[in-house]
């Protein structure tokens, strides 16, 4: 019979059949364009990680910075509604590089889940990403994988 773990000495490996394997990434030299369609192609998650060409994490680019350049709070105040829809969108930022998050928060597979979980709630996110001992990006870990780990206990 083997010994239960309780889920504060868990780590990201012993869920790792919960992480987002292979998130969707993007250079810091991409333009807006090619951010959103990789931000439209992979629905598992609300990033977009920004690797360098050996696959080190430079940063990231979450969907909530997408949505403030697309609708920014001020046009949402001044404008109605159907006005805000009629005026072509424009994004303010001109590359990846401008929106991304760096450094990025992350976590390894031999990260205690209770250090993953005060990261998410320190940095007000729901998703992390994962590196191996080079900072690559190896998968993503989120709020919900954390929460069927506790569940499964």
């Amino acid at each position: 019979m083997s010994e239960q773990r309780a889920l504060g000495d868990l780590t990201v490996a012993d869920i790792s059949h919960l992480v987002v394997v292979n998130p969707s990434r993007i250079g810091p030299d991409a333009d807006l364009h090619e951010l959103l369609e990789t931000m439209i192609a992979d629905l598992r998650t609300r990033n977009v990680y920004v690797v360098d060409a050996e696959q080190r994490l430079l940063g990231c680019v979450r969907m909530e910075r997408i949505v403030e350049q697309l609708f920014p709070l001020q046009a949402i105040v001044t404008s109605s509604f159907d006005e805000l829809l009629s005026e072509p969108t424009r994004l303010r930022a001109k590359s990846v590089r401008e929106l991304m998050i760096s450094p990025p928060p992350a976590m390894t597979m031999g990260t205690p889940l209770r250090q993953v979980a005060t990261a998410l709630l320190r940095e007000r996110t729901h998703e992390l990403a994962i590196v191996d001992d080079l900072g690559r990006l190896v998968g993503e870990i989120n709020m919900y994988e954390i929460i069927k780990a506790y569940l499964a206990e």
